[in-house]
């Protein structure tokens, strides 16, 4: 084996030597023989600037930069060893400069069992390198800002139907193989009410050889659904034909809900301007008649008092309508709010809800042990939870086995997951609602009840309760059937103080009341009830009127309205008090401004009843 591998190297060889030696002349590599201590026997060729005499003889260590030598020296020693082949990575001159990257393999040439030489092939990768590195930095970029955008990837082979699927796709879709069958995967996965569409612009791409996005629910594993951005893109092979499409895939579902809440608050802020043109001159005749009522059902006998006490529950209810549109529109006057404990706003509604739920209906009431509380109007949040729980009576009524279920614990805020919530959910096993209306649930006016059986302002009312305190309110279906509503409010930074218990004062009359206002069937209807309680009282219709009226004749207390023609109010309150500094003023309105407390000494909301307005002069009075 030595004599042949001498005459091989000296060229003194046959036929096949020669033919081999050729082959090596052309390949795209070094070819070297090198005996067992590493020095060259023979080369096929050199590097430019190297000439065989420059290399034959010397170790390959002497072209090894000396920290790179070490891999080297070992892949050699476990070729001796064990008469395998093996191969290293080494350094050395070459077109990258004198450190170029050489991928290098050893095959022993053995000789009665031992190794007498080894043929080794070196191929310069420092190019191929050179891009790995810029296919890997480029893969990792692009890993980051799919990662940063929540992007998924896919790709769908048409041949075999094949879905892959990568982590973070996985993760979106809920499932859990990278690789499913794509058209088992849109029967199972895609929403039922989505699939048609998403399979027709799948299908169009394949046709047109074109991009597309779409947007879509998705149903995952675990039964939630969840709304997704996709885009796709179509794979052509050298035949140019279209064999697959690939791209993203985004979970939007926050994005979506965001735009939800943002045309709910839209739709609000239209009915809210048009309740703003009306709620004035309603709220004044309803001042007019609910008074006027009150003062003629003590006077009358029956049967007309019984026609003018329904007649009396209608205006009233009509005011409560005002109220609501007022409340969901965000026009209504601030209410003090005081620090609740969330448990106590729950017994009290429950108390609310003894005398309206059939008693077929049980509540199951579940509230969280040692939850924070909550800064709000106790009254509205009580009037919510309430309308929620009526919601899911209505949806039980007349099912079997009919369940309403109220939970009470730590929730989360849908815009600040970090932001501490307490959440008030309220769910029921009834019919659900359907997809189609479920962007219109919150919507004024939106009902699917029969006709006369509600205004269709109750959830409308409890998310725009919700989103002035500070929080949301949103609507989940169950997946077992049935509809979830979560109202979340944020969590007070105080905990909860006793709160005072203001009894009723009765007032009976002593003194003069100016009723300002520019309705007169108002300003009439007001005198009356204040003369009835044994009042004087005066009338203007305008500032100017008022300020004469004070100079001819002085009075212990302005009743006044803010939305009238001439000079603003809040100007006319500044004149009263420099004109007349021991006037008491209370604003008398149904509008939703809230004036400063040292300004004026108290605020009565139109329309009242008798009572409500007596009461309120009292308090004032007796300060």
């Amino acid at each position: 084996m030595l004599s042949a591998i001498a005459a091989f190297v000296a060229g003194d060889d046959g036929d096949d030597a020669r033919l081999a030696r050729a082959a090596a002349a052309w390949m795209p590599a070094l070819l070297v023989v090198i005996d067992p201590a590493g020095r060259f026997l023979w080369v096929n060729r050199t590097i430019p600037g190297l000439s065989r005499a420059d290399v034959l003889g010397r170790s390959i260590f002497d072209f090894t930069p000396e920290d790179d030598r070490p891999p080297a020296r070992a892949a050699l020693e476990r070729v001796l060893r064990t008469g395998q082949p093996d191969r290293f990575v080494g350094y050395g001159p070459g077109k990258r400069g004198p450190r170029s990257r050489y991928q290098n393999w050893i095959a022993p040439i053995a000789s009665d069992g031992a190794v007498v030489a080894m043929v080794m092939i070196t191929r310069d990768v420092s190019e191929d390198w050179e891009l790995y590195d810029a296919l890997r930095d480029r893969e990792q970029r692009l890993s980051l800002a799919l990662d940063a955008a929540g992007m998924g990837t896919w790709r769908f082979d048409l041949a075999t139907a094949a879905l892959e699927l990568d982590d973070r796709a996985r993760a979106i879709y809920g499932v859990a193989a990278g690789r499913v069958d794509g058209r088992a995967f849109t029967a199972s996965h895609i929403h039922v009410d989505d699939r048609a569409a998403a399979q027709r612009v799948a299908l169009d791409a394949f046709g047109t050889r074109r991009s597309y996005s779409a947007e879509n629910r998705i149903i995952r594993d675990d039964g939630t659904v969840r709304w997704v951005a996709i885009t796709g893109s179509p794979v052509i092979d050298e035949a140019d034909q279209v064999v697959a499409l690939m791209g993203t895939v985004t979970d939007i579902t926050v994005r979506r809900e965001h735009e939800a809440r943002a045309r709910q608050a839209q739709r609000l802020e239209a009915v809210g301007q048009l309740t703003a043109g009306i709620a004035h001159n309603f709220n004044n005749m309803l001042a007019a008649i609910i008074p006027a009522l009150a003062m003629v059902e003590r006077e009358v006998s029956p049967p007309l008092a019984h026609l003018i006490r329904g007649a009396s529950t209608a205006a009233t209810r009509a005011a409560e309508l005002v109220r609501e549109l007022m409340t969901l529109a965000g026009y209504r006057r601030e209410a003090r709010r005081a620090v609740e404990v969330p448990a106590t706003i729950v017994e009290h509604t429950l108390q609310l809800c003894q005398s309206t739920f059939d008693r077929a209906i049980a509540i199951v009431v579940d509230v969280a042990a040692g939850l924070p509380a909550v800064e709000v109007d106790a009254g509205q949040i009580e009037q919510a939870v309430l309308n929620l729980l009526l919601n899911a009576r209505d949806a039980v009524r007349g099912r079997p086995e009919p369940m309403v279920a109220m939970r009470v614990g730590p929730g989360v805020d849908p815009d600040a997951p970090g932001r501490p919530m307490v959440a008030f959910i309220v769910e029921d096993n009834g019919p659900g609602i359907a997809p189609a209306d479920v962007e219109r649930v919150f919507d004024p006016f939106f009902t699917t009840k029969e006709v006369g059986a509600g205004t269709g302002l109750g959830l409308s009312t409890a998310y725009a309760i919700a989103r002035e305190h500070g929080g949301a309110l949103r609507y989940e279906p169950r997946p077992s059937g049935g509809a979830r509503f979560v109202m979340t409010l944020p969590v007070s930074a105080t905990p909860p103080t006793p709160v005072a218990v203001v009894p009723a004062v009765r007032a009976t009359g002593r003194g003069t009341v100016l009723v300002v206002d520019d309705e007169a069937y108002l300003r009439d209807a007001v005198c009356a009830v204040l003369t009835n309680a044994g009042f004087a009282t005066a009338g203007a219709d305008r500032g100017e009127a008022a300020l004469a009226a004070l100079a001819e004749r002085p009075a212990q207390v302005v009743l006044l309205d803010v939305n009238m023609p001439g000079r603003p109010w809040r100007e006319l309150v500044v004149q009263l008090r420099s004109r007349h500094p021991t006037v008491k003023i209370v604003v008398f309105t149904g509008a939703a401004l809230a004036p400063d407390e040292a300004l004026v000494d108290g605020w009565l909301a139109k329309p009242a009843t008798p009572d409500e307005i007596i009461g309120a002069l009292a308090r004032v009075l007796e300060r």
